[in-house]
């Protein structure tokens, strides 16, 4: 979309809306938001007719936004039928008419600021994207009346065009769980706060070596130390039924979940469980091979405390309370996983605690790999997914049809740096006369590009073309 950066530019079409300059800048540094007008009847917002969304072809529509009184964010297809609406700050969201716009995702981010990202199918001829607040859900087109002064920041909006069919689905609309089948985007978890947000996210072939991953209340595969184990009440992030673990032992005693996989990983590998705060609110995620791999996990602050040496950590709270858990290391050997409740962020590895606490526990995962993937839900086997792949169909590029030209922009997570050539991102035009490859070399720790050699999705060697 043009001026992506700048709702408020000669760009952009207001209707019945006006633009204010807000102190508080975006991610992007722009501070346009939109206020209604006072009226009744007409749509109220902003939109970018240059940019019809065409019949028949799927795109992903990201915003940012930040609710400067109003919280509820509108879109709707001008000459279509879909609309929907979206509570940034609670989540809730509705559709009216829907034609082909899918359920949103919502991300809070630094400042006040969310992303709203969904899909949109459109299936009535070219129509045009519009963008409005309101002051609550149940108003479909903005038509009530506004006071003239409340509004919502808005900014960065981008549409993404692409044929999904090498993409997994993400049943729950986010970018944490992840099944074979296809045709939604993944989501970034990633936000990089440095005036950018994260585009799509685009993993690697998978597998998930934690059996029953989420039912850790299963006793044919998980074990128990130190506390009791229960159905929650509620559904968790995953649709699963999460499992509360209420510490029980001695004070003074090891409390947790663990399970030692039948297929191990004796390389770099990636431990993940989502995790929710009851009356306990600290845990521990290890590999009991070694006192290296183990990160704790502040589920009250959302902070990472003491960790593995070599060892990576990270947390990202996902909504209602829970948060995605991870660690990673590269350790040559390999034993069992455990998730312990702690007593402090400090925390030494294996810790003993005296809590008589509880947590909810979902979500658990092991894979191979620095990086770890959205979640693969197993059962009574380990469960793969294939690689990502992404096409472009040159005979529909908005602009300059004849070039052909596909620009990628990546930005490669942390993989393992054993591998002797480490392959990040590929692109082909499905010949052999024009491919790329990115790769890491884990020898020397450079990044190569390589373009001859290059076999759609494997480098083969020579016509290195920049290094460092």
């Amino acid at each position: 979309m043009r001026d992506s950066s700048n709702v408020g530019s000669q760009n952009w079409t207001l209707s019945d809306a006006t633009i204010h300059v807000s102190q508080v800048l975006a991610p992007d540094g722009s501070g346009s938001v939109v206020v209604p007008e006072v009226n009744v009847g007409n749509y109220k917002g902003v939109r970018d007719a240059n940019y019809p969304f065409k019949d028949g072809i799927k795109y992903m529509f990201k915003i940012v936004v930040r609710p400067v009184g109003y919280a509820v964010m509108q879109f709707t297809l001008i000459g279509g039928v879909g609309r929907l609406a979206v509570d940034v700050i609670t989540g809730s969201f509705e559709h009216y008419s829907n034609s082909g716009i899918g359920d949103p995702q919502v991300t809070a981010l630094p400042n006040g600021f969310y992303e709203v990202s969904f899909s949109v199918l459109s299936t009535s001829g070219n129509t045009t994207p519009y963008m409005g607040c309101a002051p609550a859900l149940g108003d479909p087109a903005g038509m009530v009346a506004s006071d003239g002064v409340s509004g919502m920041q808005m900014a960065m909006p981008r549409v993404y065009r692409c044929d999904l069919a090498g993409m997994q689905t993400c049943p729950n609309g986010s970018d944490y769980v992840a099944t074979s089948g296809s045709s939604v985007f993944h989501v970034g978890r990633s936000y990089s706060g440095q005036g950018q947000c994260m585009g799509l996210q685009v993993y690697g072939a998978s597998t998930n070596r934690l059996l029953s991953s989420g039912d850790v209340a299963n006793g044919s595969y998980w074990g128990i130390s130190g506390a009791s184990l229960a159905a929650s009440e509620v559904e968790g992030p995953t649709g699963d039924t999460p499992v509360i673990m209420s510490a029980t032992g001695v004070s003074g005693s090891p409390k947790y979940v663990t399970q030692t996989p039948a297929s191990s990983i004796n390389a770099a590998k990636s431990i993940s469980f989502l995790v929710k705060r009851g009356t306990h609110h600290i845990v521990q995620i290890l590999e009991t091979s070694t006192a290296l791999m183990y990160a704790n996990f502040d589920l009250l602050n959302g902070v990472v405390g003491a960790v593995g040496t070599g060892s990576i950590a990270q947390i990202v709270a996902v909504g209602d309370g829970w948060y995605w858990c991870h660690v990673s290391a590269d350790i040559p050997s390999a034993n069992a996983v455990r998730l312990y409740m702690v007593d402090t962020i400090d925390a030494g590895f294996a810790a003993a605690s005296v809590t008589t606490g509880t947590i909810s526990i979902a979500a658990a995962q092991l894979e191979a790999g620095l990086t770890p993937t959205p979640y693969i839900p197993t059962k009574d086997v380990a469960v793969s997914r294939g690689k990502d792949l992404i096409s472009l169909n040159a005979d529909e590029f908005e602009y300059h049809p004849a070039e052909g030209t596909l620009v990628a922009e990546f930005q490669a997570g942390t993989d393992d740096t054993s591998a002797s050539q480490n392959y990040i991102v590929s692109l082909n035009d499905m010949t052999g006369d024009h491919r790329m490859a990115a790769y890491r070399d884990g020898a020397s720790g450079y990044l190569y590009l390589r373009s001859a050699g290059v076999d759609q999705g494997q480098v083969q060697g020579s016509a290195t073309l920049n290094t460092g």
